[in-house]
């Protein structure tokens, strides 16, 4: 069966659009924030638990705040519940702990892992502690079936919490787009321009299999102006 006239002609746009898209550069202008700002979040007395270890964790794996925080059976409406499932692999002489989330765009379960032994290929150097916290909640949770992400309200964690942490840490990002996608362009541009990782190592941590790929993450400047005690005196 042919398609009618309206069809075509919005085919026709559709395809119009992205050809224009293809013949100018894009400007992505979601906002980016600094290791120091993810050491206030999760330092906070006001932050949970479960929203520090979570919002640690995007920084330590440079990930997506949506792919660490998925649910068990990804595309199901019948399971609501984030899930992530975690598991101690070593303890000493480095903590290691491994984390399986559905990452949306391969569709496909991935493995997260948080070496703490600074000789592994897979030790972030920028790390902010997520393996410890990670473990924590563990420890607190009353059976190995209850979701990881779960605040002490009985709620689970989703990535608004995560940035409603960052900009109570540091109130500039507030004038910021922060989505669940800055987490992981925040965590690569960090370790490339501040950390001064190979992008080879950096796309190996970020689970991205051509470095090349990381020319459209990383931003050049990643520095947002910190939030003094000047700041704090003119809050009412």
């Amino acid at each position: 069966m042919e398609p009618d006239a309206a069809t075509s002609r919005l085919v026709g746009s559709l395809v119009t659009k992205r050809i224009q898209r293809w013949g100018r550069p894009t400007i992505d202008r979601r906002g980016v924030f600094s290791r120091g700002d993810v050491v206030r979040a999760i330092s906070l007395a006001t932050v949970d638990p479960a929203v520090a270890a979570a919002t640690a964790a995007c920084w330590d794996a440079v990930s997506r705040a949506g792919s660490l925080l998925t649910r068990q059976s990804p595309g199901s409406r019948s399971d609501p519940t984030p899930r992530a499932q975690a598991r101690v692999l070593k303890r000493r002489p480095f903590l290691v702990v491994e984390l399986q989330v559905f990452e949306k765009m391969s569709k496909s379960w991935e493995r997260l892992l948080f070496d703490t032994d600074p000789s592994s290929p897979q030790y972030n150097p920028t790390a902010v502690g997520a393996a410890a916290a990670i473990e924590r909640l563990m420890a607190v949770r009353r059976s190995p079936s209850e979701p990881l992400w779960r605040k002490q309200d009985g709620t689970h964690v989703v990535p608004s919490d995560l940035v409603a942490a960052l900009q109570a840490a540091n109130p500039h990002l507030r004038m910021c787009r922060i989505t669940p996608h800055s987490f992981r362009i925040s965590a690569a541009s960090w370790l490339v321009n501040q950390a001064h990782v190979s992008r080879e190592r950096v796309a190996a941590l970020g689970r991205w299999h051509d470095p090349k790929s990381l020319d459209t993450y990383i931003r050049v400047n990643t520095v947002v102006p910190e939030f003094t005690r000047l700041d704090r005196s003119a809050m009412p």
